[in-house]
């Protein structure tokens, strides 16, 4: 934004979206642990994922994250695999559950 303004352009900063924490029902918690592969955006969602990993386990989960910022609150968990995108986009992203590698 400062550049942009340096530059005699009006510019702002906001949030574009917001990632808000939902209860996990027990139908939802009783299939996680069959779950294989979860892709997580942001810090604040690996957070949160971790949170409702301490209460239900998943150990075949296996977690893509887009930054090694987002991997982060995960590394301590019990996980089948720990990603994370080679550049910081969606299409990397998802291109690691495309990799013949993954499964």
């Amino acid at each position: 934004v400062a550049q942009l303004a340096s530059l005699g352009l009006e510019a702002r900063s906001m949030a574009i979206y917001e990632t808000v924490p939902e209860p996990v029902s027990a139908g939802l918690r009783a299939m996680m642990p069959g779950f294989h592969a979860v892709l997580v955006h942001s810090p604040k969602a690996a957070r949160l994922l971790a949170a409702i990993l301490a209460e239900t386990p998943a150990p075949s989960l296996a977690a893509c994250c887009l930054s090694p910022a987002v991997a982060e609150p995960l590394r301590d968990l019990q996980l089948s695999r720990l990603h994370v995108a080679a550049l910081p986009n969606e299409g990397a992203l998802l291109n690691l559950i495309a990799d013949p590698r993954f499964s």
